[in-house]
């Protein structure tokens, strides 16, 4: 109700009642139709987004990722080309996203082997012995 009886456009940063919160109007819709500007009525339709989130993004290192793909790229040049590009298009549309990048691997051992790693080696289906091993690689 604090915004009723005001003109809205798009990049309005908007106070709302005394509270600290930062808020901006992306969008107008008026009858459906994408707007630049408009006036804030008892009727109106406010809907907030977020544009921020928490994410935590998992790459499993393996063998394959020194491998190389049909065009000639390794997989891992792939893994890197795929996050410039997610972070650049999170930078053009303005987002605020907290992200964790968090490498992980499984390591498999034979019983000998197995008898001299530190523990705890684990034993899958298979009677395979390994061992999980992860790392917060960035958090921004």
């Amino acid at each position: 109700m604090a915004l009723v009886n005001s003109p809205a456009y798009v990049g309005r940063e908007v106070g709302l009642g005394g509270l600290k919160l930062r808020t901006k109007i992306g969008r107008i819709y008026i009858n459906g139709k994408r707007v630049s500007s408009g006036y804030i009525t008892p009727f109106t339709n406010v809907v907030f987004r977020s544009e921020s989130a928490k994410y935590y993004i998992f790459v499993q290192i393996s063998e394959e990722m020194w491998n190389f793909e049909e065009d000639g790229s390794l997989y891992h040049e792939k893994a890197i080309l795929f996050l410039e590009d997610l972070f650049s298009r999170w930078d053009h549309i303005g987002t605020n996203h907290i992200v964790s990048i968090v490498l992980f691997a499984r390591v498999f051992y034979t019983d000998e082997e197995a008898a001299r790693v530190p523990q705890p080696v684990l034993l899958s289906e298979t009677g395979r012995h390994y061992k999980d091993f992860y790392k917060v690689y960035a958090h921004f």
